[in-house]
C-alpha cells in the first residue's frame, strides 16, 4: 500500500495493525524512494512498545494533492513532526493546524474525526507517534503520563470532541534526533532494541519541548498569524542578516511584545530564540560537512567570542563543536 493509498482510505484507530517488527509502508519501494543527500528510504511502521505506535513517511515527492479522513475511536496522546514539508490537520470547522517544516503537533484526542492534507508538488516527510492510555502510563509513569497530560491542557485548551493540541518549533536536536530514528531504514539488519529507544527518546524530546516552553492557550487572531507565518520565513531565509527581533517586528507593523507572545504561542518558541536556533542549526550542517572549522562557525553566525558559541552549541545539541567534528557518522545526516 502506497502512501497516496494510505490518507485515501479513512484511517480508524481500532482498525490499524499493530507491528511490533518494523513494516514498509508500501510494496514498491521505486515509487517512493527519494534522494536529498539527508535521509534515504521512505518511511515504516513500527510500534516499540505495546500501545505505542510509530510511523515515519518520507522523504518522498508528492505529484498530486493528497487529502485523506481519519477517526481516532479511542483515547489516544498523537504527536506529528514535519521535517519536510507542509500539511494542515483540520480537527473541526474553527480547529486547523498548518505544520510547516520542523513544526510539531501534540494532542491529546478522544473520539477525535478529522481530514489530513499534504499538498502536491513538494517534498515530505514526517515521523508521528500514537500512544494509548496504558502504554502513556506504561512508557512514564503514571505521575509523569498525569503531568503530560496536564502540559497539554495548559498548552492547548479545551477544544470541542476532547481534543487538546498544540503545534510549535521543534528545536534542532529534535529534528537531529527524528533523522536518526528515520536514517535506521537504511541499516541491514535492523536493530529493534536501538530503534525502539530512539522512538522513545524522539517522543521524551516532544514533551518536554512543550514542557518548557507552554503558557496558557488564548486565540490568535488569523490576521496576526498570516504576518507572524511570514516573520518565520523571513527568519529562515535570513538569519544571518537579520536585525534584532523588536526591529524585524517593527517591518510588520507589530509591537515587540504582542508579536512575541504570539509568536511563542503559535509556535512555542521566542522570536529571538528561533533566531538562535537556525543559526545553531546553520553551524552544525557546517561542521558536520567540515566546510568550516569551530571558529569559523561561531563568526559565521555572528557570534564574536568562540566560547560562548561553543556553550550554546552544547547547550542545544549536548555535544561540543569539536566533538561533532570528530565523530563518524556512517549515514552522513545533516538537519
Amino acid at each position: 500500500m502506497n502512501f497516496d493509498a494510505i490518507l485515501k482510505e479513512r484511517q480508524v484507530f481500532s482498525r490499524m495493525s499493530k507491528l511490533d517488527i518494523p513494516a514498509t509502508l508500501h510494496a514498491q519501494p521505486e515509487d517512493f524512494t527519494f534522494e536529498h543527500g539527508m535521509v534515504t528510504g521512505n518511511g515504516f511502521l513500527f510500534d516499540p512498545l505495546p500501545g505505542f505506535h510509530f510511523g515515519a513517511c518520507g522523504p518522498v515527492y508528492i505529484n498530486a494533492p493528497i487529502d485523506g479522513d481519519f477517526l481516532y475511536d479511542t483515547q489516544l496522546t498523537i504527536a506529528l513532526l514535519v521535517l519536510e514539508g507542509s500539511c494542515t490537520i483540520e480537527l473541526d470547522q474553527s480547529t486547523s493546524h498548518h505544520l510547516q517544516n520542523s513544526m510539531f503537533l501534540i494532542g491529546r484526542w478522544n473520539n477525535q474525526a478529522g481530514k489530513v492534507s499534504v499538498k502536491s508538488n513538494q517534498t515530505y516527510c514526517h515521523a508521528a507517534f500514537m500512544l494509548e492510555e496504558k502504554a502513556l502510563e506504561a512508557v512514564f509513569g503514571l505521575r509523569s503520563a498525569k503531568d503530560i497530560v496536564k502540559t497539554l491542557e495548559k498548552a492547548a485548551g479545551q477544544r470541542r470532541g476532547g481534543a487538546h493540541s498544540v503545534s510549535g518549533i521543534a528545536g534542532p536536536d529534535t529534528i537531529l534526533a527524528a533523522r536518526n530514528v528515520l536514517a535506521m531504514q537504511r541499516i541491514d539488519g535492523l536493530d529493534i532494541l536501538r530503534l525502539r529507544g530512539a522512538c522513545i527518546g524522539l517522543f521524551s524530546k516532544l514533551i518536554k519541548t512543550i514542557s518548557a516552553s507552554s503558557t496558557a492557550y488564548y486565540p490568535i487572531p488569523n490576521d496576526d498569524k498570516i504576518l507572524l507565518e511570514k516573520l518565520k520565513k523571513r527568519i529562515e531565509n535570513d538569519f544571518l542578516n537579520i536585525g534584532p527581533a523588536s526591529v524585524i517586528c517593527a517591518e510588520y507593523h507589530m509591537s515587540f511584545s504582542k508579536a512575541n507572545n504570539a509568536f511563542k504561542h503559535l509556535y512555542s518558541t521566542t522570536i529571538a530564540k528561533y533566531i538562535q536556533q537556525c543559526k545553531l542549526k546553520h553551524a552544525y550542517t557546517l561542521l558536520h560537512s567540515r566546510k568550516m572549522n569551530v571558529s569559523e562557525c561561531a563568526f559565521e553566525i555572528g557570534y564574536s567570542n568562540v566560547s560562548h558559541f561553543i556553550l550554546a552549541f552544547k547547550k542545544q545539541y549536548g555535544i561540543t563543536p569539536k566533538k561533532l567534528t570528530h565523530l563518524q557518522d556512517e549515514a552522513g545526516i545533516t538537519i
